[in-house]
């Protein structure tokens, strides 16, 4: 059996939420389960629906229980806004065991400049934070993407939300930004991790599944059933 981490799960309320969907942490540890997935990078729903350093704090307090096998994602964001001077909030994170942040510009309305920027991208790059950066679903103009990652060049940047139409860009980006990485949740083409793990490197790919907004089954399928070698298939899965 293959172990699975998943960097890309996500649980809590969050506006247009069907009456059926599953949405609790329970529901999470639940469909993780049912997948055989061992661990999971968490966020929360309401980081970026509500309140971004109480859902940070709600992350937390939820996954307490769970720290041997969930590891929470915080949402962050420059100073300003509630959120304190970057080398704060880096030593917040140190002393919580907080590995990896989201960042979600678009939302915010936060431009990619240095002055903005800069601070914060230092303090996660001294720190080796990951950091997770998403497409929108509408996501037409890369541009903004593009600047990003030039500006956290000396970050590791996932990217998620990445769909098969955004193929050609993606192998763009990879080229020229070795900073980024990539998971398949949305990415569902045929053998895409393949061709990525086989040009780019596979330890620039991560297994991600989506939850609970996705099934884990096609996550799962795409390294079960993989054409590539087991100790690469390893390396990505966990």
């Amino acid at each position: 059996e293959l172990v699975y981490f998943d960097c890309n799960a996500t649980y809590g309320p969050h506006p247009r939420k069907f009456r059926e969907e599953r949405w609790t942490l329970d529901h999470l540890l639940e469909d993780l389960d049912l997948a055989c997935i061992t661990g999971a990078l968490v966020q929360h729903h309401q980081a970026i629906h509500g309140d971004p350093l109480l859902a940070n704090r709600t992350l937390l307090r939820d996954l307490a229980p769970y720290r041997d096998r969930l590891f929470p994602c915080w949402l962050a964001m420059p100073e300003g806004h509630g959120f304190p001077p970057p080398r704060d909030l880096i030593q917040m994170m140190r002393d919580e065991d907080v590995r990896a942040v989201r960042i979600e510009p678009h939302l915010f309305g936060l431009l990619p400049s240095e002055k903005r920027w800069g601070a914060l991208r230092d303090a996660l790059a001294e720190a080796g934070t990951l950091v997770l950066l998403s497409i929108t679903r509408d996501q037409q103009d890369f541009r903004t993407i593009e600047s990003f990652l030039h500006l956290f060049q000396k970050v590791n940047v996932l990217l998620v939300g990445s769909a098969w139409r955004h193929w050609r860009v993606l192998e763009y980006l990879m080229e020229t930004c070795p900073n980024l990485h990539l998971e398949f949740s949305t990415f569902q083409a045929n053998r895409a991790v393949e061709y990525f793990a086989e040009r780019f490197g596979a330890e620039r790919c991560l297994f991600g599944t989506g939850l609970l907004a996705k099934a884990p089954g096609a996550a799962r399928g795409f390294f079960d059933w993989s054409l590539l070698p087991r100790h690469t298939v390893e390396q990505i899965t966990s």
